[in-house]
C-alpha cells in the first residue's frame, strides 16, 4: 500500500506541476478532468442514479472552467443553473431521496466544479503561476508530513469517529511542515517570510479540515475510499479534499487581501 502510494505520487506530482507551469490549456485539462471525475466519485458516495451523472458532470465541468469565459456574470448564471437544474433533475428522478437527494445532486458540482475552478481562476491572475505552485506545494507538504508523522508517532486520535487514521501528532506535524515550506517558498510571493508562514499555517489548517470533511462524507455513506482510481490513495476525491478547501482560502486571500498589503 505504501509503495503504491509513493509510486502514484511520483507519477502524478510531475504531471500536475508541469501543467501549472505551462498554464492553459494543460492546467485547464487537469482542472476539468478533476471536476468531472470528482463529481462521479461524489455521486458514487451519495448513491445518485447514474442517469443523473451527465447532468452533474456537465455542471461541474462548466463551473470549473467558468473563469475562462472572462464574462463577469458567467458564474452567476452557472450557479443559478446548478440550483434550478439539479432540483428539476431530482424532481424528474423523484426516487433520488427527496431533499437529501437534491442536496447531494447539487453538492457534487459545487464541491468539485466550483471549488476546483478557483484554482484555475487563481492561475489566470498576473502572478497566478507562482501562487498556484506556492499553494499546492504547501498543501502537499502538509498532507505528506501529517500522513507519515501520524503513522510513525501518532497515538492520540484527532477524530476517531470520522477519520480513525488522523492523529494530533500528524495534525501538528502538518502545520509545522506547511509553515516551513511556506517560508522557503516566500520568494515566489510578495509576502514577507513571516506573512508567508502565517498563510502556510492557514492553508494547512484549511486542507486538514477539508480532509476531515471528505472523510465525514465517506463515513456517512459507509465507504472507506471515494473509489479505487488511484492505487495506494483511494479515489481522486481522497486527494482533492484538502486542495479544494485550501484553494478557496488561497484564492480569496490573493484577490482580497494581497492587493492591500
Amino acid at each position: 500500500m505504501l509503495l503504491q502510494r509513493v509510486l502514484t505520487g511520483l507519477v502524478l506530482i510531475p504531471v500536475v506541476v508541469l501543467s501549472i507551469w505551462l498554464g492553459p490549456p494543460w492546467f485547464t485539462l487537469i482542472v476539468g478532468a478533476g471536476a468531472v471525475v470528482g463529481c462521479w466519485e461524489f455521486y458514487r458516495l451519495a448513491a445518485i442514479p447514474c442517469t443523473l451523472l451527465p447532468l452533474g458532470a456537465t455542471l461541474s465541468l462548466a463551473l470549473a472552467l467558468s473563469p475562462l469565459t472572462g464574462f463577469p456574470h458567467t458564474l452567476d448564471i452557472l450557479l443559478t443553473s446548478t440550483v434550478l437544474l439539479t432540483l428539476t433533475g431530482a424532481l424528474v428522478r423523484h426516487r433520488t431521496g427527496g431533499l437529501g437527494g437534491w442536496g447531494a445532486l447539487m453538492g457534487g458540482p459545487l464541491y468539485t466544479g466550483y471549488l476546483l475552478g478557483l484554482w484555475l481562476a487563481l492561475r489566470m491572475q498576473a502572478d497566478g503561476r507562482d501562487w498556484v505552485l506556492f499553494g499546492l506545494i504547501v498543501v502537499f507538504v502538509s498532507d505528506t508530513a501529517a500522513y507519515f508523522l501520524g503513522r510513525l508517532w501518532g497515538r492520540r486520535k484527532l477524530a476517531p469517529s470520522i477519520s480513525p487514521g488522523k492523529t494530533w501528532v500528524g495534525t501538528v506535524g502538518g502545520l509545522v511542515a506547511a509553515g516551513t515550506a511556506a517560508a522557503l517558498l516566500s520568494p515566489l510571493t510578495p509576502l514577507t517570510a513571516v506573512a508567508a508562514v502565517i498563510l502556510g499555517l492557514l492553508l494547512s489548517l484549511a486542507g486538514q479540515i477539508g480532509d476531515l470533511a471528505e472523510s465525514y462524507l465517506k463515513r456517512s455513506s459507509g465507504a472507506k475510499d471515494a473509489s479505487g482510481l488511484l492505487p495506494g490513495h483511494g479515489g481522486l476525491l481522497d486527494r482533492m479534499d484538502s486542495i479544494v478547501f485550501a484553494g478557496a482560502l488561497l484564492y480569496h486571500y490573493v484577490v482580497w487581501i494581497v492587493p492591500f498589503l
